[in-house]
């Protein structure tokens, strides 16, 4: 109870990267709760909880990636991994990434790893990080130089929502019902499949 009286006193609205850096460190090692937080530029925001329909997804969207790209040169990552975003100054949870070739890290402490170069950032979205997702985040992933796609996946309903880079340009679609098929850079995903085992 007093860890977390103490964690607790230590969590405030702004802080410096590296202090966040340091909490997060800190925070990992010796996780009291499992909330995360993420940085914008000077103030962190915290990562709201994570429903049984949320981590099915995951497990789901990240499985499906991995038996397309199992033999490709790709790294996927869940919802555990920062990316760093340069140009915004903001540190984020996906809830999954994809990485084509060579992953790019910017290291703190020789410990703490954030993706510099994704591919693919997907978020599961829900009622209270709707606005943040398409809003907040969908700002900052976009200036990601290697960025090739964005999804946002519904877990209220079977629907997709993707970015995708077609010569330089964002092209936005949004998908909907079990027998849509989405298209994930290379790889065709069943909304069926994605959606398996979650009851609405």
């Amino acid at each position: 109870m007093l860890q977390e009286i103490e964690l607790k006193k230590k969590i405030r609205s702004k802080m410096s990267e590296t202090e966040y850096l340091d909490f997060e460190l800190a925070n990992e090692g010796n996780r009291i709760t499992l909330k995360r937080y993420e940085f914008l530029d000077g103030e962190i925001r915290e990562m709201g909880y994570a429903t049984d329909a949320h981590e099915q997804i995951v497990i789901n969207i990240t499985f499906l990636l991995k038996l397309f790209y199992r033999k490709m040169d790709a790294f996927i990552y869940g919802s555990n991994r920062l990316t760093y975003v340069e140009a915004t100054n903001r540190y984020f949870y996906p809830d999954a990434q994809l990485v084509e070739g060579e992953p790019e890290f910017r290291i703190y402490k020789k410990s703490m790893k954030a993706n510099l170069n994704p591919t693919l950032l997907i978020e599961i979205i829900s009622d209270s990080s709707i606005e943040y997702d398409h809003i907040e985040k969908w700002n900052s992933y976009q200036t990601i130089p290697s960025l090739k796609q964005y999804i946002m996946i519904s877990q209220k309903e079977m629907k997709v929502e993707s970015y995708r880079k077609v010569a330089d340009e964002w092209m936005y679609v949004s998908i909907e019902g079990k027998n849509a098929t989405i298209k994930v850079l290379d790889c065709k995903i069943l909304l069926e499949d994605l959606y398996e085992q979650i009851i609405f």
